[in-house]
């Protein structure tokens, strides 16, 4: 029997849906990850960001406010002030990089659930080859690229653009400001504008993410031969089955 689309007709089961798992055939966007480790360096930045830009305020201080006293600097100096920066610059950037990590750890599992493939890590040569590109090229995941990939990056471009002229007049403001405290309003209104186009870059994976879940719905559906085949390994083999009840019977 063909095993073309067009005769996978049954919707896949239970026990197709968990191999495709354990073989980690799922439905996931690599744009919507993206998008959420987006979001997620920003919620990141908000809760952080004050504290680190105090630090490098600090930091700046104390290493420059007795420059003028020392007209020369030994490479003991030198080397004991790089190594202040990096350990004092580790403590406040940990909390950072810990939901960085937080954030991309959760883009994944949002979408598949907890799953870990250790074949997944290895590099696959046979997906490499022009059969594959062409394959995936003229797919329905391939296509999400011409529907979904080029209209997402003209979205968020005009939301940077759109969200740059609306904040226009605070950019213009911030000249009337001293140091500190333009640094800190600079900071505030770039986040403000960057949030406005992970949001868009978030909605817009969604559809990404859609086009996904439908191509793998369509790809694990069954045929006519498939499904007998897996009620015959779950229930036996007919015949067998039959002369056993036979066999009993006489």
């Amino acid at each position: 029997m063909s095993d073309s689309a067009d005769d996978r007709i049954h919707e896949a089961s239970p026990a197709r849906r968990e191999q495709t798992r354990r073989e980690g055939d799922l439905a996931k966007s690599f744009e919507l990850a993206a998008a959420i480790q987006m979001v997620g360096a920003l919620v990141a930045s908000y809760l952080l960001l004050g504290q680190i830009g105090t630090w490098l305020r600090n930091w700046t201080m104390e290493t420059w406010s007795d420059a003028g006293s020392r007209l020369t600097v030994t490479p003991n100096d030198l080397t004991s002030q790089i190594q202040n920066a990096i350990g004092s610059g580790l403590t406040v950037l940990l909390p950072f990089m810990m939901l960085l990590l937080i954030a991309g750890v959760a883009s994944h599992w949002l979408q598949t659930g907890p799953l870990f493939i250790s074949k997944k890590i290895a590099p696959d040569l046979s997906r490499m080859g022009p059969a594959a590109w062409k394959r995936r090229l003229f797919s329905l995941e391939g296509l999400a690229f011409l529907f979904v990939g080029i209209p997402k990056t003209v979205i968020a471009f005009s939301v940077l653009i759109c969200s740059s002229w609306q904040y226009r007049y605070q950019f213009f403001e911030m000249a009337n400001f001293p140091i500190e405290v333009l640094v800190t309003k600079l900071f505030s209104l770039v986040l403000t504008i960057v949030s406005y186009v992970a949001v868009a870059l978030l909605i817009t994976s969604l559809a990404d993410y859609g086009l996904r879940y439908l191509s793998h719905q369509k790809r694990i559906r069954m045929t006519d031969q498939e499904l007998r085949d897996e009620l015959r390994m779950q229930n036996g083999d007919p015949r067998v089955r039959s002369r056993q009840r036979d066999l009993r019977r006489v």
